[in-house]
């Protein structure tokens, strides 16, 4: 099937999950396989809003770590978002065969940039095809646990004159 197609229907048939996209491609799971054929299958994650101080406090965001296995060669994306924004400012990656994504345990920390300060926070965990590499079985990374390290500042966020009484 066509990444981006929608699935219309699914169910488990013959012991398999089958699923019915939109475009009337037809696709089904084979235990042990994470191929799409031979093309790499990428995977995105993405939390859910965090506000660790409440949901009017102020926070000051220092770094993000994740844990887990590198099951593959695969390269990896982790973007930053803030205070309900719709698109991503700040951005990290590391491509195949770095101490990250290296076949084995994966463990990464990532210092949250210039703009710490904040209500709310997201993170968004992609990975893709290894560019230099063998793709092997294309399992890619599996995720034990994430952790934000997060101080929660004084008070609310700082408001324009206009906007308070």
């Amino acid at each position: 099937s066509v990444y981006g197609a929608v699935i219309v229907d699914a169910c488990v048939w013959n012991g398999n999950y089958t699923a019915l996209f939109s475009d009337g491609n037809i696709a089904y799971e084979v235990e042990g396989s994470y191929l799409d054929g031979s093309a790499y299958v990428p995977m995105t994650v993405e939390t859910a809003w965090n506000n660790a101080a409440g949901p009017l406090a102020y926070q000051a965001v220092r770094s993000f770590s994740c844990e887990g296995v590198a099951n593959t060669n695969h390269q990896l994306a982790i973007s930053v978002g803030f205070d309900t924004e719709t698109s991503y400012s700040q951005f990290a990656s590391f491509v195949d065969g770095s101490p990250v994504t290296t076949i084995g345990p994966l463990t990464f920390d990532i210092s949250v940039g210039a703009r710490r300060k904040c209500q709310s926070i997201r993170f968004k965990i992609q990975d893709s095809a290894p560019s230099t590499l063998p793709v092997g079985t294309g399992q890619g990374p599996s995720f034990d646990t994430i952790g934000v390290e997060v101080g929660a500042k004084r008070g609310f966020r700082a408001k324009p004159a206009t906007k308070t009484g």
